[in-house]
């Protein structure tokens, strides 16, 4: 497990404590979590997607396993 991903599970954490405390119903709760869940993790896809070689992204993926597809 990475330093982002345990970063990650402590924020759900104190996300879900904090709906949780408010005592709304749950399926309330679930959903507010979920659109936070949400929000969170696309803003740190972007932040990756930013900060990663331009070779690791999608087309260096495309570029390194299309040759081995066409061959099968």
């Amino acid at each position: 497990m990475t330093a982002r991903a345990e970063a990650l599970g402590v924020e759900d954490t104190i996300s879900l404590g904090g709906l949780l405390a408010s005592g709304r119903a749950i399926p309330a709760i679930l959903a507010k979590f979920e659109a936070l869940c949400r929000s969170r993790i696309a803003l740190v896809q972007r932040m990756t997607d930013r900060m990663s070689p331009p070779f690791v992204g999608p087309e260096g993926y495309r570029r390194t396993y299309e040759p081995l597809r066409r061959s099968a």
